[in-house]
């Protein structure tokens, strides 16, 4: 059993299209339920949710201001009657054979179950397996371990891209640690994805199953939120704040040198992927964030072998 969580904005032509989709499946052995959270769309889609012919066990939400993904997944995590939750953005897709691979998922149970993926440029022929981060940790521990196998480890675990919509996780965990996504418009999947991960005490990576979740990337579109590069994009600092103030909170936990490594990478990323004339906002606010690693935390680096991120903080070129 599972509840899939989409949430929307102004996407009514996707919202058809899943419905579409999932009415094919409403005989299907797998239970699910599938979460639509609207978030203040003028376009029609909660009326259309609440008319159409929907063969499926669901359940439609309208954000009565416009509160962004992260506040609307939460809504829809809320809502969610299973234990298994999934979320999937609306204008992305599931692969058609999914439910024989989710229910294989859920034969194993894990407190995070993580499965392939895949990247597709739309109105092009570029289709791109996974990002290149994920690929290498799929690859590398996919060949390391047998399927049956759970793993963990912090690292390689904290490692992999913080996309929401390749995993399935317990609706209990993130009850029991009152994990939630922040009132922030991007980058909020950072904090989700660190905030669940270190509480899980086991690891599913299924590394051998084909792309299950198919996230559709458009050229030249700053819509989407993996092309934008407007202001928003400089959230990445409120969400490297709190997931820092949350493991400082025990300095000596093996996350935090991951974490520092982590920021420095996707520091790196984000100077590269917001406009021209946001740059030296960006720069500041940059130089700010890595300034928290005072001596203290050094020193602690230094003493655990970790001289190489102070290396490479001190190196790095914003």
């Amino acid at each position: 059993m599972i509840s899939f969580i989409i949430p929307s904005y102004n996407d009514l032509d996707n919202i058809k299209r899943q419905v579409s989709f999932f009415n094919n499946y409403s005989a299907s052995d797998l239970k699910f339920e599938v979460i639509f959270v609207d978030d203040h769309s003028t376009d029609g889609t909660y009326e259309y949710l609440k008319s159409t012919q929907i063969l499926f066990e669901f359940k439609c939400h309208f954000n009565e201001v416009n509160s962004g993904p992260g506040i609307s997944r939460n809504i829809g995590m809320g809502l969610a009657t299973y234990e298994t939750l999934a979320f999937i953005d609306s204008d992305d897709s599931l692969i058609e054979a999914w439910p024989f691979y989710f229910s294989r998922m859920l034969s194993c149970d894990a407190d995070c179950r993580i499965f392939p993926y895949q990247l597709i440029v739309k109105n092009s022929e570029n289709i791109y397996k996974m990002h290149p981060q994920d690929e290498k940790i799929f690859s590398k521990w996919g060949s390391t371990y047998s399927s049956d196998e759970y793993l963990w480890n912090a690292n390689w675990v904290l490692e992999l891209a913080n996309f929401p919509w390749n995993k399935l996780y317990k609706k209990s965990i993130i009850e029991k640690f009152d994990i939630k996504y922040p009132d922030l418009r991007m980058q909020e999947d950072i904090v989700f994805h660190w905030m669940y991960m270190i509480h899980c005490k086991s690891v599913k990576l299924f590394s051998n199953l084909p792309g299950l979740y198919k996230h559709n990337r458009s050229e030249n579109n700053a819509g989407r939120a993996t092309e934008y590069k407007g202001k928003y994009r400089l959230d990445l600092f409120s969400a490297l704040d709190i997931v820092e103030d949350k493991l400082s909170e025990d300095w000596l936990n093996g996350y935090v040198p991951v974490f520092y490594e982590f920021k420095c990478d996707i520091i790196n990323w984000g100077k590269c992927n917001i406009s021209v004339d946001l740059l030296d906002e960006y720069r500041k606010l940059a130089v700010k964030s890595l300034n928290k690693l005072d001596e203290t935390k050094k020193e602690i680096l230094i003493k655990y072998n970790h001289q190489n991120i102070i290396d490479k903080i001190k190196h790095l070129e914003i």
